[in-house]
């Protein structure tokens, strides 16, 4: 598993520069914090095609609502296993 946080990103053009797009190759998981950081409107996205995403809203002081996309075949896989439903494996694209 490799921790991202992209907290700290200037540009998401910087992303290329840093390599990011290699942590999403192989059968790892990349977790990404503030990957919204790495948009941005002209830029070509470093995600790959498959993907899980999981947005965190607080609803009181100790509850929070995850919301959850996908994107392939590996990102349903890795819902599953996050739903505790599937099986770990999960077919890359």
């Amino acid at each position: 598993m490799y921790h991202l946080d992209l907290y700290r990103l200037d540009d998401p053009e910087e992303l290329e520069t840093l390599g990011f797009a290699s942590y999403f190759e192989g059968d790892g998981v990349a977790v990404v914090e503030w990957a919204e950081r790495g948009e941005a409107p002209g830029v070509d996205p470093v995600w790959p095609r498959a993907w899980l995403r999981i947005a965190l809203s607080r609803v009181s002081a100790d509850e929070r609502l995850l919301r959850c996309t996908v994107a392939g075949a590996r990102g349903e896989a890795l819902l599953r296993v996050l739903a505790g439903g599937g099986a770990a494996e999960a077919e890359a694209e």
